[in-house]
């Protein structure tokens, strides 16, 4: 039994974020004070964009404009199964009422949030289908007022017209050219000797171009795998173009990791400790892998199932749990605009015991007040009746 890092990352997702958070927090901190001046100077500083920063109609008109047929084609295909995806999680979602005792009711009501604010990085790559999977789920999810935004672009004249196009067509009421810190993908693949070292390693060059700093690894049951994935990353690498190859080089460097282990159960644990963003499953025993799986933020199941067909148009949402989330929630879906908030009414009858256990509870915790909102209860329903409300 043994676990070998064959490649050990320099770096981790929570490399400079105690900076990183720093720098956020004082930059909050003064838009909050400087309310619309000081975030516009952030965006004529950092974006170097002194444009309109609430987009009117018409350069949204005018961005469609601009947008191929093709590409809206593609769009209209993406949000289509995005919405089609999210309506169905709506659908699993349902109110009820439950009678817990004779003449106690308690339920669950799906409020949507009133308002969202959706932001679609916009810096490095037009993220178009971060559009869709914010907006879209957010309005499925029965949001009725949606703000977007995304960093404005000088080569654009602000914001990319496909984002701009994306925005509009999934209901975004009012978009802004103002940018934001963009999210750090990452990426994690389960491979045994029967993965093809080739596309193991054209799947990681693939997320680690979202940045310098995307972490990308393999966990593997096979060494042999391992070596020849290592063996193919530089030049996959080397074969994109520069803003693409600078990024995933960097990445690869600084944050690219190859664990090898003995056993399935070693690989799974490996993973569940880095709870992924992404996570592949290319072994000859997925279903082991789909059901001993816990942390992740999405599940891509054999070599026909890249990543990358989640982050653009297949349905799920890419919008994922990032730095180790994954431990704990999962991805953006409809759940995330609704607050599930609970009901309740209790006939007189039931107040005999929910009244009673609720006076000796909060007298227990010494909440006298809590207490008598129970006594008070018992003795106008049931004058004629002990009750014993003490503590213990």
């Amino acid at each position: 039994m043994a676990i070998e890092y064959l490649k050990k990352a320099e770096m981790t997702a929570a490399t400079g974020e105690d900076e990183t958070r720093r720098i956020v927090a004082e930059m909050l901190s003064k838009i909050e004070m400087g309310g619309e001046i000081v975030a516009r100077d952030y965006g004529q500083a950092l974006d170097k964009y002194t444009g309109e920063i609430l987009v009117s109609a018409d350069t949204v008109a005018a961005a469609a404009d601009k947008v191929p047929q093709r590409l809206k084609d593609d769009l209209q295909f993406a949000y289509d199964r995005v919405r089609g995806f999210a309506e169905k999680q709506r659908e699993s979602m349902q109110e009820f009422e439950a009678e817990l005792s004779p003449g106690l009711w308690a339920g669950q009501k799906l409020i949507p949030m009133q308002a969202a604010g959706c932001y679609v990085p916009g810096g490095r790559y037009a993220h178009v289908a971060s559009a869709i999977m914010s907006i879209a789920t957010a309005k499925v999810a029965g949001v009725e007022h949606v703000v977007a935004c995304s960093a404005p672009n000088n080569q654009h004249g602000g914001i990319h017209p496909a984002i701009l196009y994306t925005m509009n067509l999934c209901g975004a009421a009012h978009i802004l050219a103002l940018g934001g810190v963009q999210g750090i993908a990452a990426m994690a693949i389960i491979a045994d000797k029967s993965a093809d070292p080739h596309v193991v390693a054209t799947d990681l060059v693939g997320q680690a171009e979202h940045g310098p700093d995307s972490p990308a690894w393999l966990i593997t049951t096979s060494r042999q795998l391992a070596m020849d994935t290592m063996a193919r990353m530089q030049s996959l690498i080397d074969a994109l173009p520069e803003v693409q190859r600078n990024a995933a080089d960097a990445a690869w460097r600084d944050y690219g990791e190859v664990v090898y282990c003995d056993t399935d159960e070693e690989a799974a644990k490996v993973s569940d400790d880095y709870a992924p963003e992404h996570l592949e499953i290319q072994t000859e025993n997925l279903d082991w892998y789909v059901n001993r799986l816990k942390n992740y933020g999405s599940l891509f199941v054999g070599e026909e199932t890249t990543v990358a067909f989640g982050d653009k148009c297949s349905g799920t949402n890419h919008i994922l749990p990032t730095k180790g989330a994954g431990h704990y929630t999962g991805g953006l879906s409809v759940h995330k605009f609704i607050k599930v908030v609970t009901t309740q009414w209790a006939s007189k009858d039931a107040n005999r015991d929910v009244a009673a256990v609720t006076a000796r509870i909060s007298r227990l915790e010494g909440m006298e007040g809590h207490a008598r909102t129970g006594d008070v209860r018992l003795e106008k329903y049931f004058p004629s009746e002990q009750f014993e409300l003490g503590a213990g």
